[in-house]
């Protein structure tokens, strides 16, 4: 990861990704706030992107809820009554 100093080094936003697609940079600001600048692939946009989205959210929200659970033994049971009633 590189470092730099954009008052001491002035970049073009063209100057700063063209360092960033080979390299993470970190911006560190005088009050101390820290930007990360780095190439993502389509899952990490992915990933980010859902992790800021509610309607995602709620989704895992639900399914943490359902805490009803079958054993494969019972869920191999119900397979072989459906396909016995299926038969007949």
């Amino acid at each position: 990861m590189k470092t730099i100093d954009l008052q001491n080094e002035p970049l073009s936003a063209d100057q700063l990704l063209a360092l960033a697609s080979s390299e993470r940079l970190l911006k560190i600001l005088k009050g101390g706030k820290q930007f990360l600048l780095q190439e993502t692939d389509d899952f990490e946009a992915e990933a980010a992107e859902l992790g800021t989205s509610e309607e995602f959210h709620r989704f895992l929200q639900g399914r943490f809820r359902e805490r009803e659970t079958i054993s494969l033994e019972q869920m191999e049971a119900e397979l072989k009554l459906k396909e016995e009633n299926g038969a007949s």
